[in-house]
């Protein structure tokens, strides 16, 4: 993603903060060297994100199309 670690670290601090409950987890240490996951409210919020941008794309879809006829080539 061409983000340093302490940016990426610096906005799910960010992230984990805006929501009641985090959304993502440090892992420390083990067989894989740690890392971050998903909690449970982070897999729920991310299947609700993912149903708003597919809602977003089809309610802009007739008007992108249009749009497109005037945006330089």
């Amino acid at each position: 993603m061409e983000m340093s670690y302490m940016r990426a670290w610096t906005l799910i601090r960010t992230m984990n903060a805006c929501f009641k409950d985090p959304l993502v987890r440090a892992v420390r240490g083990g067989t894989k060297g740690g890392g971050a996951e998903l909690t449970e409210t982070g897999q729920h919020v991310l299947t609700i994100y993912h149903e708003m941008e597919s809602e977003s794309l089809k309610a802009v879809q007739s008007g992108w199309v249009e749009m497109l006829r005037y945006l330089a080539d």
